[in-house]
């Protein structure tokens, strides 16, 4: 497989087939081109990511929301408690759920791969945490 760099600022893209890849797509494809991946298992990964990035977002956004209501109650001369609890409570809410998406993406990505292929993903991916 042949790949292109192209440096943008400091800012490395990658070109494969004519499409611009950021780092960590560009990581991910090649991770994925070693575990010789079915068409369909392509599909079900790539419907996976959608899925699960969409969800992260949303609760990620959800709570840059809620942290800047809780530091704007906390910065009031008078403090309103239960408002104050009421956003803690929903950004432990929302780290809980990210949590919980972490986990189904993972055992959504242990049931698309087989066992051999998942025994090299997590080889590759502990290789690429070191690096």
């Amino acid at each position: 497989m042949y790949f292109h760099r192209i440096t943008v600022g400091a800012c490395s893209k990658y070109s494969r087939e004519g499409r611009i890849l950021s780092k960590s797509t560009f990581w991910a494809a090649e991770i994925f081109s070693q575990l010789n991946l079915t068409e369909d298992q392509k599909k079900q990964l790539e419907a996976n990511k959608k899925e699960h990035r969409a969800k992260m977002e949303n609760a990620h956004q959800e709570m840059k929301i809620d942290k800047e209501a809780l530091k704007n109650e906390l910065m009031k001369p008078y403090l309103d408690m239960p408002r104050v609890k009421a956003l803690h409570k929903q950004i432990k809410t929302l780290l809980s759920q990210m949590e919980d998406c972490k986990l189904n993406s993972i055992l959504a990505v242990r049931g698309i791969l087989s066992p051999e292929q998942f025994s090299k993903f997590v080889v590759l991916m502990q290789k690429h945490s070191q690096e």
